[in-house]
């Protein structure tokens, strides 16, 4: 995520450098599979709490929140660049239009991938014997004993079925 600030030293004559920093931009961006592994661990974790299995809620939610972020991150960086006198007619933007395109394509995404990297040292789900202990405990749901939750040693009761049969 720090090198996103790399992109601010990128000006007029550096295309090099700008094609170097796109190209370490997709290689961080093939790390978006960890996005897809947590979010199965999740899946597990939430049927050994609760029960239930709703992977299809967490895979829409999973793939429509980046959407409904998607719209202002894409509106806003043009909306600031038209009040600031954008003219594509130009062939040097103001520097206010420079700033707010260099804030789009470094700092944004920058912040949010530290805060992304930040937010990641709190997953407690961290080693193959804790997903392990998940699947052994949703196991031992279903047969109606209690387990031992193995990421915060509660004891878990027995899993009792709805009215619905769920």
């Amino acid at each position: 995520a720090v090198y996103m600030f790399a992109f601010l030293a990128v000006t007029k004559g550096q295309a090099l450098l700008a094609i170097i920093l796109c190209g370490l931009w997709g290689i961080a961006y093939g790390g978006h599979w960890l996005l897809l592994d947590l979010c199965s661990d999740v899946i597990d974790y939430d049927e050994l709490v609760t029960g239930r299995r709703r992977e299809g809620q967490f895979t829409m939610a999973r793939d429509l929140v980046p959407k409904i972020c998607e719209i202002p991150a894409d509106a806003l960086p043009f909306m600031l660049m038209s009040y600031f006198q954008y003219n594509p007619d130009l062939a040097e933007q103001p520097e206010e239009v420079q700033w707010i395109i260099r804030g789009s394509i470094s700092i944004v995404p920058g912040l949010a991938g530290v805060f992304g990297t930040v937010v990641l040292f709190w997953f407690t789900l961290r080693t193959n014997e804790q997903h392990e202990q998940i699947i052994n405990g949703i196991v031992d749901h279903k047969a109606g004993l209690s387990v031992t939750d193995p990421l915060t040693g509660l004891l878990l009761p027995p899993i009792k079925p709805l009215s619905d049969g769920s």
